[in-house]
């Protein structure tokens, strides 16, 4: 540990020394608006080791928190407590927080053990962050004017995944605002059974920087990188796992009001995970789906952009709602609602709303099936491929991948040209000229048949192909990773494979191409020293394979509160009307890269809070 922290540490636990801590040590200070107070120097008490019996020492995590300035001295206040993000500190949530204490919530924001000037080794959203936060919900109930009734966590991803983790288990908890937050931990970063390089080395080299981590953090990092003691570790993932607790939090009278909001090019939380948790959540919820890579749609609103931006806007009437009791209408809108990447680019921040997941019905999914032409392209169509034959491709080079962090945060501007691809390393189906628009909306599926061994790989990339550019642009892709000690003994014959992309909203011009291009590596993802260096996919009479689109006939209208029917945002409405938004742009623009403003805030925040604080 060094100095810095060690100083911290040495402060944090004077002021822990008793289980009964001194609440604040400067007084509050009225704010620039003059409507609350701010508290910079108040600590939550908790125990060092929550989950040891026999260790009973206290610490303090560092946090302020801003109350409404009322002339009642009996009126409370709905709180909202802000959980910072994986490196960041209770400074983080300054934007918002002001902006809710100015609307009349109490809001409180805390620093999570190992990060900032909190002791204690990082828990990655495990019990003792979930006893923490807890504590910080008591600590509050018992110092300050707060409505027991009405209590919401918050967060953008560490934040979010603590907050849904301790909310579902938390009975207190009415309402839950989660940004790029996961529902299934081990999805999340093994998703495909294929970890992901590129994230998880900038969380635990980032973490390292400028936390403490707990050790274990590095085992099961090896672990997932070396495949050994995957039970283990997936168990160490599941307890971190909102989905984990799905059955407890259904099983309350009345669960937490869950407002999500995800990125559709977000490798990292994928939107996968979370449309997995609220498909079984019997408590009301609420999804945004916003373009960008993590982070990257609720950012504007923690720089600045806060009036605008459409995540936090449509988070505050959620609050409003679910813990002020204002009839807003936000509960009877649609609850998914999601961007979408428009043929025409030049109409941003397109939106549609729908009635739940999945969003197109399964029964309308468009199916091409692949197959195996003499030419550098097979086919994709409606006919299947009857014959026997295969394909087969070396897997040491990758082709076709999203350019790791940055290619994610270009999203659906990422495009190819064909004649780029090598096809000795991949293979590769191109449709006919599309009939009709095709909107693309949830989980495609390709159903691929492959004479596999242990640690076979297989990544899938489908792309929007425009025969006027010779442009491929981006739609999405599915990693895949055979393992022999999770799916049993390799077959001798051909195995089918399902492999699944992550969701995404994509609409593909009628006279474009789709275009599948499938190969055996891909530089964002772990790459084992045994993988097989050659893959083959087969075809035959009863190896059928084929991809599954999940498809809507026509375009719907973005609802929003107060512009119900879409027809005042709407200028530029397409089929039954499209829509823009009533929050206006910016619900996934801002185009810094996450972690890079992450890190820089990181260092600036501690830097402050170090000088003044210690």
């Amino acid at each position: 540990m060094d100095n810095k922290k060690k100083a911290a540490l040495a402060v944090a636990c004077a002021l822990g020394a008793s289980s009964v801590i001194s609440s604040s040590i400067a007084a509050p200070v009225i704010s620039e608006s003059g409507k609350h107070t701010y508290d910079d120097d108040i600590i939550i008490p908790t125990l060092a080791d929550p989950l040891d019996p026999n260790n009973d020492a206290s610490m303090a995590l560092p946090a302020n928190i801003r109350i409404p300035v009322s002339n009642n001295p009996s009126e409370s206040f709905p709180l909202v407590i802000f959980i910072n993000s994986w490196t960041l500190d209770e400074y983080q949530y300054g934007n918002q927080s002001e902006r809710l204490a100015d609307l009349g919530y109490a809001v409180l924001s805390i620093t999570t053990r190992g990060f900032g000037r909190a002791p204690g080794l990082v828990d990655t959203a495990g019990e003792r962050d979930v006893y923490d936060v807890m504590q910080t919900i008591t600590y509050a109930l018992e110092n300050y004017p707060v409505d027991e009734d009405a209590i919401a966590l918050a967060g953008v991803s560490y934040g979010a995944g603590i907050g849904l983790v301790t909310g579902l288990q938390d009975e207190r908890v009415d309402a839950i605002v989660a940004m790029s937050g996961w529902g299934n931990l081990v999805e999340s970063l093994w998703g495909g059974n294929v970890p992901n390089k590129t994230w998880l080395n900038v969380l635990v080299g980032s973490g390292n920087l400028l936390g403490d981590l707990n050790p274990l953090i590095q085992q099961y990092y090896n672990n997932m990188q070396e495949h050994k003691d995957i039970e283990e570790t997936k168990a160490w993932g599941a307890i971190r796992s909102p989905i984990t607790y799905l059955e407890q939090a259904n099983s309350r009278p009345n669960p937490p009001a869950l407002f999500a909001s995800n990125n559709l090019h977000d490798y990292l939380f994928q939107p996968n995970s979370m449309v997995e948790l609220l498909s079984g959540y019997d408590g009301p919820w609420r999804c945004e789906f916003n373009y960008g890579t993590h982070g990257q749609g609720e950012a504007g609103g923690l720089i600045g952009d806060g009036e605008t931006n459409i995540p936090w806007t449509a988070a505050t009437e959620w609050l409003d709602h679910y813990l002020k009791g204002i009839d807003n209408g936000i509960d009877g809108l649609k609850p998914v609602n999601t961007v979408v990447r428009s043929r025409d680019q030049s109409l941003p921040g397109i939106r549609e709303s729908f009635d739940g997941f999945p969003v197109a019905d399964p029964a309308n999914n468009k199916v091409l099936y692949l197959s195996a032409n003499e030419a550098d392209f097979g086919g994709l169509s409606d006919i299947e491929d009857l014959g026997f034959s295969s394909l087969s491709f070396d897997t040491t080079e990758s082709q076709v991948w999203p350019g790791a962090i940055q290619g994610a945060v270009m999203g659906g501007s990422l495009f190819y040209f064909l004649d780029d691809i090598n096809f000795d390393h991949s293979v590769a189906f191109l449709s006919e000229p599309l009939d009709d628009d095709l909107y693309i909306r949830g989980e495609v599926n390709l159903e691929l048949w492959a004479d596999i061994e242990d640690k076979s790989q297989y990544f899938a990339y489908l792309l929007d192909y425009e025969p006027d550019t010779g442009k491929a642009r981006w739609i999405g892709h599915a990693p895949f990773t055979w393992h022999e000690s999770e799916f049993g003994e390799v077959p001798e014959g051909p195995t089918k494979l399902n492999i699944e992309f992550y969701w995404t909203s994509y609409d593909v011009d009628v006279g474009n191409q789709l275009l599948l291009v499938v190969e055996g590596k891909d530089g964002d993802y772990w790459r084992y020293d045994d993988t097989p260096l050659t893959n083959m996919v087969v075809f035959g009479p009863e190896q059928i394979n084929k991809l599954s689109i999940p498809r809507i006939a026509e375009t719907t209208t973005y609802l929003t509160v107060s512009d119900p029917d879409g027809s005042e945002t709407n200028p530029n409405a397409r089929g039954l009307g499209g829509g823009g938004s009533s929050y206006g742009p910016g619900g996934g623009g801002f185009g810094l890269l996450w972690l890079s403003l992450v890190s820089l805030l990181a260092v600036s925040r501690y830097r402050r809070s170090y000088q003044l604080r210690i």
